[in-house]
């Protein structure tokens, strides 16, 4: 959805009406540093949205998730996430989740430092 934006840093898309994000949405957005989902109506999420993703250590990113009705967080489609984003910021406040499944966390716990559960 967003490819050949490789300097691409940051991305808004709160405030709208959004209840899918298609997997492979946000690939190949390298240097992406800020993403904004807020006040969506986002279900589910999972990791499988980035590929090959902010994966470089000096600009981790900041995801914001808040405010939407999400219930599931998954790691990937498949259960994996081969090249998770570098992920330093996470807030899901404001959500209908019960657990954070431990494989979503894994694939982010190298970098983050924040998490707004």
């Amino acid at each position: 959805a967003f490819r050949n934006l490789p300097n691409l840093v940051s991305l808004i898309l709160s405030h709208n009406k959004l209840n899918v994000i298609n997997r492979r949405s946000f690939s190949d957005l390298t240097h992406l540093q800020k993403l904004e989902l807020q006040y969506n109506s986002l279900n589910d999420f999972s990791l499988s949205v980035f590929d090959n993703c902010t994966q470089h250590p000096d600009s981790p990113m900041f995801l914001n998730l808040s405010h939407n009705v999400l219930r599931h967080l998954l790691p990937s489609d498949n259960g994996a996430t081969l090249n998770p984003p570098l992920v330093q910021l996470l807030d899901l406040s404001f959500n209908f989740i019960s657990r954070i499944p431990d494989l979503f966390l894994n694939s982010l716990s190298l970098n983050l430092r924040s998490l707004d559960p």
